[in-house]
């Protein structure tokens, strides 16, 4: 899964830059953003 650094909500023209894009598995993605699968109550 690729992560955005800078998120793009906060700079839309950092979507694409590749210093802003690393690469993490899906458990590690989910840590950095919370499990947006669960719903929200």
């Amino acid at each position: 899964m690729v992560h955005h650094i800078v998120e793009v909500k906060q700079d839309w023209s950092k979507r694409l830059d590749l210093s802003n894009l690393e690469s993490l598995c899906n458990a590690c993605h989910n840590k950095v953003h919370g499990d947006r699968s669960k719903p929200i109550k």
